[in-house]
């Protein structure tokens, strides 16, 4: 017996028709957390966590070569934090950055990006995110990325009003 939901297809390979409706119940309850969750967004939870941090340095050392290699890299997306530390090509020192409180949300006209906190070990950088942190920033509205911004909204909830708008 399979759960078809979107994309996911859960199967339940149970004996029992107790155990299905354990395992049914615990699918339900895994779909309620944080608030009703979809499923979707609970899977993509779990599957980022469980990425290790050198899948991440590995696959972004491969797009950014000649440009930047990613030294450090580090997601809590409970805490909703990233830390990374970069070598810019060609340079001796690294670069350490770290974004907090960050969410994506719909304010009923377009998607919106925000970042409530930024700070980096650079002083040009840190001028830089204060023009950028805490202004709720639009996403460029394409039909293909409705479904996918929708699955962000939901993973990344805004936890607090965005301060600004800027289009």
């Amino acid at each position: 017996m399979g759960f078809k939901t979107g994309y996911l297809k859960f199967y339940n390979i149970c004996d029992t028709t107790e155990q299905r409706m354990v395992k049914i119940s615990n699918l339900i309850l895994l779909a309620n957390e944080d608030h009703i969750m979809s499923i979707k967004s609970t899977v993509l939870k779990i599957i980022i966590k469980l990425t290790p941090d050198l899948l991440i340095i590995w696959g972004a050392n491969i797009i950014l070569k000649g440009i930047a290699e990613l030294t450090e890299f580090n997601f809590d997306l409970d805490a909703r934090k990233v830390y990374v530390q970069t070598r810019l090509y060609g340079e001796k020192e690294t670069i350490e950055v770290c974004l907090e409180d960050f969410a994506v949300f719909n304010d009923g006209e377009s998607y919106r990006f925000i970042i409530h906190q930024a700070k980096s070990d650079r002083p040009w950088l840190n001028n830089l995110m204060a023009h950028v942190i805490g202004k709720a920033w639009k996403i460029p509205a394409i039909p293909q990325l409705n479904a996918p911004l929708e699955l962000l909204t939901e993973l990344f909830k805004a936890k607090t009003p965005a301060l600004e708008k800027i289009d």
